[in-house]
């Protein structure tokens, strides 16, 4: 026969658990709207990070160069006038990226964190914007260090150009322009499902 030690023993124990229950619960709770609302937070950032930085590698492409762009460069002063001014607007396009190289730290950054939300889906879209940039930086020195020197193939002068100038029309982007544009598509098919959720 049970004793009523063994009683009190049995009812403390449902009363454990009729506590713990709800506490286990909720705390699974807590932790699902930590995560989700640090998802939603992570997207919306990923996000805006994307449209940005497809706005620079646009704006940085541009084909067009304003006086005093490029100054910045070293050496430039030992150039003749003709190359220099060449140089300067090939060059406009690293000091027009460099202005958000914090953006590009900051999406490499969040693509880790993305990463761990997202597994390796997006991964490729999200590298897209530094690939773009560092193919446009390695471009321009490549033009630099040839310019003037008329032995150098022009295919190859004119394949490093189509890399640092955008000359897409509205009905046909370019190679690189529908790289990013396809980059920030999938990136908005990962995140916006997230952000609808709000």
């Amino acid at each position: 026969m049970m004793e009523i030690k063994d009683i009190a023993d049995i009812a403390q124990t449902i009363a454990v658990i009729a506590v713990a229950f709800p506490a286990f619960k909720g705390l699974t709770t807590w932790r699902d709207q930590t995560i989700g609302g640090k998802k939603i937070e992570l997207a919306e950032e990923v996000l805006i990070l994307a449209y940005t930085l497809q706005g620079v590698i646009e704006w940085a492409r541009h084909p067009v160069s304003f006086a005093g762009e490029g100054e910045d460069r070293e050496g430039r002063d030992q150039e003749p006038e003709a190359r220099r001014n060449l140089n300067d607007s090939y060059f406009s396009r690293i000091s027009r990226l460099s202005e958000h190289d914090e953006d590009f730290a900051l999406l490499r950054i969040s693509s880790m964190r993305f990463r761990a939300f997202f597994g390796e889906e997006g991964q490729e879209a999200l590298a897209a914007f530094g690939v773009t940039r560092n193919r446009v930086r390695n471009a321009v020195g490549m033009l630099i260090r040839r310019a003037g020197d008329e032995a150098y193939p022009q295919n190859l002068r004119q394949e490093l150009e189509d890399t640092i100038w955008d000359v897409s029309t509205e009905d046909e982007p370019d190679a690189i322009r529908q790289q990013i544009n396809g980059a920030v598509i999938e990136i908005e098919r990962l995140c916006r499902p997230i952000l609808t959720k709000m």
